[in-house]
């Protein structure tokens, strides 16, 4: 999930902080237009909700590659787009507020997916309401009215909206409470679809318990229903998936629709929210429903009585819970990791010679072969007879180190290696070996051939006492004498053996050492060679390897090879190997290779990263949303950079750089009329081609202003504009247009244009763009339009107001809407009807009514609005009575059930009350009511001190039931919750009878 970021052109001029809810993908992050101090809310959708899903997906197969899975995301976030524009749509009606805008933004670093950011103004919710005070009774009743009649008129448009919860009902003007989110299922699709994990909440239906639960068309009256459940409960919700009891502050009347709405079995709940708005409506006639709060007060007393919990009982809180935790930690002893004892073999197994050598061992008796050539090349004469003369000792002892030492296999480049080792060490030639002398035989005595038989046998015998070789001395001293006396005529006397061993030694030591001295020299500088350096330089699609080394460069190669395994061999010219074609952003493994009996030495491999290359497939220019500012976008086609830095500069000014992410950016103070010339970098290691650089001259912001659709009539749409103050156009481009590929564009001089030959039945978008801008102004006309051309109004009743109208064009989808609000008053009421007629009730004497016809289906509609002033109501003159024949004395209602002015005190009479308390008045007759059996619908109309209709309400009762003898009563069903001066007007059946000021004090 990328980080937000401030984007841009929605979040130009803004601050934003860091996100203060995160849940399935959705972030809410605080803003404020620094210009205006004006706080927003900046809502961000990510699709997906997190890469670690695309990863699932992919591993799952759903996907066959991440570029499938970005198409599949590209629908997702369109149709969060679209729900953004139904929730506009919607907005134009009553109960929705939209948001300011929106825009689409790809993801970065990296990620696959794109991020939806939504730019909504800061409104008070009813989840902070409801935390910080109780509602009213009247308010909790006109919550639900609301929340019917917006979601009333979502069906009308053919969708119900299934993320109900307070967090997503907001305070509006004059209270008024309006559903600001998205979460709209299309009607039609509800047996195919599954609810979204990030619309499942505590409002949702039991049944809708996870993505495979199938939906039903009573999820948006249940969340209302549990919603004023929660209202008349003191906050709290009720277990969920149990049976209900009545909520605590309920009363019956309103405990029966919240349960029938609220029910376990679909089938028994409210199917449509106009049901349920009728019911509490119903509710409001039949019952006397005040502005008092639900929950009451608790005083000091009862405070006082309540029983505190012992100590010892309470539950720990998270907090006491985390600290034990931790002393649990800290206490705790070090928890100390040893390293696996080596296993000792026993001495027997380590002593043991008579085992062959396992390969392994031989391969490391040839490590150890090459280890001693390495470190020992001069060996002694002595120790090179041995070598090659004793080999099976020699063998014996390397076996004794090999038990000694760690065993590691070698690979197969050093059992080569430790092969030629061997050779050179022990493949020597062999040495020159001195021929004995010739020794002539003479003929010697018997006892002579005995000695000299015993003389060989004591030379055979390496164990010979001392005792015998006295004896032999002396043997061959007399022998010596014997021969010099019998043979003085022999000119060559035989030299003596030990001088003889002695020459050969001497001569195979010479050579040997020789042969020793000429192998050490040839390994040391021969057959070992060095590379003492590699320097690199590379870019995208080529490399250059520069070796440090003494070796000719007619031995040396380079290999180049990818993560693939594909290799490449270049011969090194000059110290230097070159590489080209390569891959940009690719990683390639660089190994120095030398032919001929030679082993490398020193630093002979590198890895290289090849520079990642990236394309420009189109830079842009265009003028921004103020003078002298100018609007930079590119499209590229392979890896990003995090960070980006533009330079530009113009004639007679000094080049600057500013430095921005994502692919757009806006500069701002460049002078109006100088051609500048901009060109964006990267930020790292990235190889850029195509189109980097733009020319663009800034220039003063000019556009339509009060951009209006006139009319449309006879299949002919006119549009209407104003130029801007102190700016002349010398023309005007017009583009009409839309999906079904009508698109025909006009150019005019003046500020009105027409486009004839349209269809009715269409959806059209204009825009109108001054003379040499690229920003225009733009507005939408919705398919079936509708014209209407007479509104008639009838109060003849006293009670109602019948109003109709009539109209040009096709009957809208689901009927119209008709909205009137009082005496400039915001709170807007709403009347649903199937024809072109309704009935408001009740009619307000005197009252400035301002009406609105609206189509259901959100359709546009011109004409339509209407002010009216209702005539004044006559006195009252019926069943022999008349106003003035009746006396009414304003009071505080009595503490019962049941009254009568024989309960009330003279104290409680007065025009002066505190918040919260209820007033009524005392009735007197000039004479008996008499029997009569005539239905009276009473009125109370109070308004505030500028004579504006703050609230109204009606009832109906049998003339007869009103009095008792002359006496009646009649209790004022609602008090403002303000303090300041009001006036409450009574009427009987539409006709004025009396008029009382009052003061409500805090």
């Amino acid at each position: 999930m990328s980080e937000p970021q401030l984007i841009s052109p929605m979040l130009d001029g803004f601050v934003m902080g860091d996100p203060i809810s995160n849940h399935d993908g959705v972030r809410c992050c605080p803003a404020i237009q620094l210009e205006t101090d004006k706080k927003y809310i900046v809502k961000i959708v990510s699709v997906p909700a997190s890469q670690s899903k695309l990863d699932a997906l992919l591993l799952a197969g759903a996907f066959s590659d991440r570029e499938s899975a970005l198409s599949y995301f590209q629908e997702m976030a369109d149709s969060v787009i679209s729900e953004a524009e139904l929730l506009q749509r919607l907005s134009r009606a009553e109960g929705f507020v939209a948001y300011d805008s929106w825009q689409l933004v790809p993801m970065e670093n990296d990620e696959t997916g794109f991020d939806i950011y939504l730019l909504g103004a800061y409104r008070q919710t009813l989840e902070n309401v409801l935390r910080d005070n109780a509602l009213t009774h009247l308010g909790a009743v006109n919550l639900g009215l609301d929340l019917c009649s917006a979601l009333s008129v979502a069906r009308r448009f053919g969708y119900i909206y299934c993320n109900l919860r307070p967090t997503n009902i907001h305070i509006c003007k004059e209270n008024a409470y309006c559903i600001a989110d998205l979460g709209f299922i299309n009607l039609d699709s509800i047996p195919y679809a599954s609810l979204p994990d990030k619309y499942h909440s505590d409002y949702t239906p039991p049944e809708i318990s996870d993505a495979y639960s199938s939906l039903n068309p009573t999820m948006d009256t249940y969340a209302v229903g549990l919603i004023l459940y929660q209202v008349y409960n003191g906050g709290l919700l009720p277990p969920v998936g149990m049976p209900l009891s009545a909520p605590k502050y309920a009363d019956a009347a309103i405990s029966e629709i919240i349960l029938k709405a609220c029910s376990l079995n679909p089938e028994e709940r409210w199917q449509d929210p106009v049901q349920m708005g009728q019911a509490l409506i119903a509710y409001l006639q039949g019952n006397s429903v005040n502005d008092t709060p639900i929950v009451p007060e608790v005083t000091e007393e009862a405070t006082e009585e309540v029983e505190q919990p012992a100590i010892e009982d309470a539950e720990p809180t998270t907090e006491e819970v985390l600290a034990e935790v931790d002393e649990a930690l800290e206490a705790a002893p070090p928890i100390i990791v040893s390293e696996p004892a080596q296993e000792e073999l026993p001495a027997e197994e380590t002593e043991d010679e008579s085992e062959e050598p396992t390969d392994t061992e031989e391969a490391l008796v040839e490590s150890i072969e090459e280890e001693i050539v390495d470190e020992e090349p001069a060996v002694s004469a002595e120790e090179d007879a041995q070598e090659e003369c004793a080999d099976a000792d020699a063998e014996a002892e390397i076996e004794a180190e090999t038990d000694s030492e760690e065993s590691t296999p070698l690979d197969d480049s050093s059992q080569i290696l430790a092969q030629a080792d061997k050779l050179i060490a022990h493949q020597l030639p062999d040495p020159v070996v001195v021929p004995e002398p010739i020794e002539v035989t003479l003929p010697v005595a018997e006892e002579s051939a005995e000695e000299a038989s015993d003389e060989a046998e004591a030379e055979e015998d390496p164990e010979v006492t001392e005792e015998a070789a006295a004896e032999d001395d002396e043997a061959a001293e007399n022998e010596s004498d014997a021969e010099e006396c019998n043979d003085q005529s022999d000119p060559l006397p035989a030299p003596k053996k030990a001088l003889k061993k002695w020459l050969v030694a001497v001569i195979s030591l010479a050579a040997g050492l020789m042969l020793l001295a000429a192998g050490f020299l040839f390994y040391q500088n021969y057959y070992l060679q060095t590379i003492y350096g590699i320097t690199l330089i590379g870019r995208e699609d080529a490399l250059t390897v520069s070796l440090q080394c003494n070796i000719p460069s007619e031995k040396l190669s380079v290999s180049c090879t990818d993560t693939y395994g594909n290799k490449i061999m270049q011969p090194v010219v000059s110290g230097i190997a070159t590489f080209t074609d390569l891959q940009p952003g690719t990683n390639y493994k660089l190994e120095v290779c030398i032919s001929g009996f030679h082993k490398l030495l020193g630093r002979t491999t590198e890895n290289y990263t090849t520079v990642s290359k990236s394309i420009v497939s189109g830079l842009y220019a265009a003028t921004g949303a103020e003078d002298g500012s100018v609007i930079l976008s590119f499209s590229l086609q392979g890896p990003k950079s995090e960070q980006w830095a533009v330079k530009y500069y113009a004639d007679d000014e000094q080049e600057k750089t500013l430095t921005f992410s994502g692919q757009m950016v806006t500069l701002n103070g460049l002078t109006v009329g100088k051609e500048y010339t901009f060109t964006i970098q990267p930020l790292k290691q990235l190889y850029l081609e195509g189109e980097t650089t733009i020319k663009h001259t800034p220039s003063t912001i000019i556009y339509a202003q009060n951009i209006q659709i006139l009319g449309f009539k006879d299949n002919a749409l006119t549009v209407g504009w104003t130029t801007p103050e102190n700016a002349t156009v010398k023309q005007w481009t017009v583009r009409c247009y839309n999906d079904s590929g009508y698109n025909t564009t006009l150019t005019t001089t003046e500020n009105t244009i027409t486009f004839p030959d349209l269809d009715t039945t269409f959806a059209y978008n204009i825009e109108v763009i001054a003379d040499g801008m690229t920003m225009g102004a733009r507005t939408y006309l919705s398919a079936n339009s509708v014209t209407i051309q007479d509104i008639r109004v009838d109060c003849s009743d006293g009670n109602n107001m019948q109003v109709a109208w009539d109209f040009e064009g096709t009957v809208p989808e689901g009927g119209w809407l008709l909205l009137y609000s009082l005496d400039g008053s915001a709170d807007q009421h709403v009347v649903e009807c199937a024809e072109n007629s309704a009935t408001i009730t009740p009619l307000i004497p005197g009252a400035q009514y301002k009406l609105t016809i609206q189509p259901a289906n959100g359709s546009t509609i011109f004409g339509g609005e209407l002010q009216y002033k209702a005539p004044d109501a006559p006195a009252f003159d019926a069943l022999s009575f008349k106003a003035e024949d009746i006396k009414f004395s304003m009071c505080v209602t009595p503490n019962k059930d049941k009254w009568d002015k024989d309960d009330v005190s003279k104290k409680d009479y007065k025009t002066t009350f505190a918040v919260g308390e209820s007033a009524s008045f005392v009735m007197r007759l000039s004479r008996n009511s008499g029997d009569l059996k005539d239905n009276i619908v009473t009125l109370y109309v109070i308004r505030d001190e500028a004579g504006n209709v703050i609230s109204n309400k009606y009832e109906s009762r049998i003339w007869d039931d009103m009095w008792y003898k002359k006496d009646g009563k009649l209790t004022i069903p609602f008090m403002p919750d303000q303090p300041g001066k009001y006036t409450v007007e009574i009427y009987f059946n539409g006709a004025y009878v009396t008029t009382q000021n009052f003061k409500i004090v805090a």
